[in-house]
């Protein structure tokens, strides 16, 4: 089969005809030769060698690299990454090759022509295999006239740095500060996930009609890693980023390339355009995206995201590779992040924090410890220190969160505050820790985290035993594991439900997990929620014919499972135990929905204990005689093992309160 004539403007990869199979497997990728645009080629191999000179006449190179160097397979042109914009070779597919053909412009008119032409021929015999970056007959953009859309223009507001106690991506000795706010949401997990929150400030949004839209903002300015400045119109600094990579298209370094697309939105910014500053502000809030949102690390490699750039923003806009957001991109975040935070801690006059700490172990095997200060209403991380290498014993810890305080209380350091508690959960390492500080700093309050607590209530709760309705949690459990699995069933379900509440929406069926707080509750209370439509979808499937029913289906053992699972939903006892099981459980799901909050105080710690233990004390039923003494025992354990008159004074301090809480005539408002 002949060649196109395409390839005669490209070189192939030095190793692509050798013999060996594994010298030629460096030349291809996907099974397609690496080549490159001869006139791109030779300009490079120019400006390399024009660097080395210069390079050696500032002293900063002692040999310049040789010509036959440069060109050869291990030279800079063919060893460097496809991510990058300079020096970059392109698949040899046709389609990849004449779409530089048709921008380069080192090319002529004529040839650039002729690339469109034939990309336009081959679209036209094949549309099945059109490229996602070439305008087909199908785009809606071109096929419909569209009206002309306005500028967008987005107002300023103040910045908001984010960030949270875990690094999840588990970066060995990664030790990051950023500002947190409770809205944020996880990057990966961990004790609250990375947690970037996306900032309320907007820098200047391009408007469709392709001139950036001006703001009040004033610019400023951006130092790369290369030296190199730009203005940006922008409330906050850019993190600083090493040079601009290749565009998609291929084109060489530094030479203007056309935008591929004849669609009638046209982009925010040109090729020409598009600087490394505005390159900078991207990668740096597409990190900020990927975080907030939890997406992957390669959801910028997605082709409709290179789509979104090309169309709305520039056919410059390179989207970042995960090694780039990795290595480059994040650490440069991070680093922003904590400069905001400095700035946003500086002007405050009372400094009084409290410690909180936590760890886990990331999705890479890293064991983490991660240090947080609540100040002034907001969570600030302090330090992530991975602990891989050390043992887990609560002197290790304690020995970390003495450096964490001396950091956040050295009067010449960054923070300058004053440590005045220190909360975590009462696990064996974390409970050593502050117990040690606490004999070290009587000044510090140590505080359990009573979220954790109150689920623990909640985990003694199904372990009472001598009660009739206790037994029913597992039927509970199996009936909704069986529930869920048939996925017909559910579906018949919903629109049994919108049959019965015309207008509404079906609801689904929950499952508790009790590592999620609350979601035993939520569970027997949409159940009970579903009693009605489970009842009614077995009367009208009773009726119909064996063919047509979806619940007793499937073979002997299936039916079997179906039948018990019948029985279940006709027992009125299993209903009567769920009613009880979800008052019992209500007051413990609002008690975790307030102790689980960023900022809960101690003086709201108490008044939940004197809810909790008010609400089991008045259950008077002989039925409920176990319960009721139980978590009477259980709040009365917790409240014993806590500093009982930091809580009080606390309550007495607040002015909403004061004393109030303790009158007897008080006690029935509880």
């Amino acid at each position: 089969m002949s060649r196109g004539w395409w390839r005669d403007f490209c070189y192939d990869h030095p190793l692509f005809k050798e013999r060996d199979k594994n010298l030629q497997a460096q030349s291809q990728i996907s099974g397609k030769p690496k080549v490159h645009c001869k006139l791109c080629f030779e300009q490079i191999v120019q400006r390399e060698l024009e660097h080395d000179a210069r390079a050696i006449q500032a002293g900063s190179l002692a040999i310049a690299r040789t010509e036959q160097f440069i060109r050869s397979a291990m030279g800079p042109i063919w060893t460097s990454d496809r991510a990058r914009r300079e020096n970059t070779w392109i698949v040899g597919r046709p389609e990849t090759i004449l779409n530089h053909l048709k921008e380069c412009v080192l090319q002529t008119d004529e040839t650039r022509a002729r690339a469109r032409a034939t990309l336009q021929e081959n679209h036209t015999r094949t549309p099945s295999k059109r490229r996602y970056d070439d305008v087909s007959d199908d785009n809606p953009f071109t096929s419909t006239v569209l009206p002309p859309l306005p500028a967008l223009s987005i107002p300023s507001g103040p910045a908001v740095a984010a960030g949270g106690p875990s690094n999840a991506l588990g970066f060995p000795g990664a030790s990051m500060s950023a500002s947190y706010s409770p809205q944020s949401s996880a990057l990966f997990g961990g004790a609250s996930g990375l947690g970037f929150s996306p900032a309320q400030s907007i820098s200047s949004f391009p408007s469709v009609s392709g001139t950036p839209t001006s703001t009040n903002l004033s610019p400023i300015t951006l130092s790369g890693a290369f030296g190199s400045h730009a203005s940006i119109s922008s409330p906050s600094p850019v993190p600083g980023s090493s040079g601009l990579k290749r565009p998609r298209s291929h084109a060489a370094a530094g030479l203007s390339c056309s935008g591929s697309r004849s669609s009638l939105i046209s982009p925010a910014y040109n090729a020409e355009e598009w600087t490394k500053a505005h390159q900078d502000r991207l990668e740096y809030r597409l990190m900020r995206i990927t975080a907030s949102a939890g997406f992957p690390l390669t959801w910028t490699q997605n082709p409709e995201v290179h789509l979104l750039l090309d169309e709305f923003v520039s056919p410059a806009a390179v989207a970042p590779n995960r090694n780039s957001m990795v290595n480059r991109i994040l650490p440069n975040t991070l680093n922003h992040l904590r400069e905001a935070q400095m700035k946003s801690i500086a002007p405050l006059k009372h400094r009084y924090g409290t410690v909180q700490f936590d760890s886990w172990t990331g999705l890479n095997g890293r064991y983490y410890h991660a240090f947080l200060v609540s100040l002034h209403g907001k969570l600030h991380t302090v330090e992530v220190s991975d602990c891989s290498l050390a043992r887990k014993t609560g002197d290790n810890l304690f020995a970390l969160l003495t450096e964490v305080v001396a950091k956040l209380e050295d009067p010449q350091g960054q923070w300058r505050i004053i440590v005045v508690s220190a909360c975590s959960d009462a696990g064996p390492d974390p409970s050593k820790a502050r117990r040690l500080l606490r004999r070290a700093r009587v000044d510090v309050v140590s505080v359990d985290c009573y979220g954790h607590q109150t689920n623990l209530l909640v985990g003694g709760y199904f372990k009472i035993g001598g009660t009739w309705y206790l037994v029913f949690a597992k039927v509970a459990n199996d009936f909704i594991t069986w529930l869920r699995s048939k996925t017909q069933l559910i579906a018949v379900l919903k629109v049994t439900q919108e049959a019965i509440n015309p207008g509404k929406k079906g609801l689904s069926v929950l499952r508790a997990v009790l590592t999620r707080w609350t979601t035993h509750y939520l569970t027997y209370r949409r159940l009970l929620v579903l009693k009605l439509p489970l009842q009614t979808l077995l009367e009208n499937d009773s009726q119909l014919p064996p063919e047509q029913q979806c619940v007793v289906i499937g073979d002997c053992q299936a039916r079997l499972k179906a039948e018990s699972m019948v029985k279940v939903i006709k027992d009125p006892q299993f209903w009567a135990a769920l009613e009880r099981m979800k008052m019992h459980l209500e007051p413990l799901a609002i008690a975790s929905n307030i102790s689980q909050a960023a900022h809960v105080r101690l003086d709201q710690v108490l008044l939940l204990f004197g809810f909790l233990f008010l609400r089991y004390l008045r259950l008077t039923d002989p039925d409920d005689e176990n319960v009721r003494e139980a978590m009477l025992n259980g709040i009365e354990a917790r409240w014993k093992k806590a500093d009982q008159d930091v809580f009080i004074a606390t309550l007495i301090l607040n002015p909403y309160h004061k004393l109030r809480p303790f009158h007897q005539e008080n006690v029935n408002c509880y």
